[in-house]
């Protein structure tokens, strides 16, 4: 079954990746390698989410944007948090579109 399980992998996976698996000679070690190519370790992930979170902290409307195209790199943005389990909920995201929308904006566009 392991045999199965190594050549699946090793057909699927990139060259990049085949060079860090060739080395393993069961399943779980290239399936853990390949985690570790692919998500990084913890302290990575870490690093990552606290990007994602200052990035969160930061977003603003730019001066030209509608209002569509701020809340679609919003919610990109949330969506990235959510992915390393940095969850906010609801009445903080409407309290960051509220500040971060320019006050002398139109209401109708």
């Amino acid at each position: 079954m392991d045999h199965k399980v190594i050549m699946f992998m090793m057909n699927v996976i990139t060259y990049k990746e085949f060079d860090k698996c060739t080395n393993k000679e069961i399943a779980k070690s290239i399936y853990d390698a390949l985690v570790q190519t692919n998500e990084g370790s913890k302290q990575i992930q870490k690093a990552k989410a606290n990007i994602l979170v200052k990035k969160y902290e930061l977003i603003k409307m730019e001066e030209n944007e509608d209002f569509k195209t701020m809340f679609s790199r919003f919610q990109t943005q949330v969506s990235g948090l959510k992915v390393f389990q940095k969850r906010y909920i609801i009445v903080d995201h409407v309290k960051k579109i509220l500040r971060i929308c320019p006050l002398s904006r139109d209401p109708r566009s």
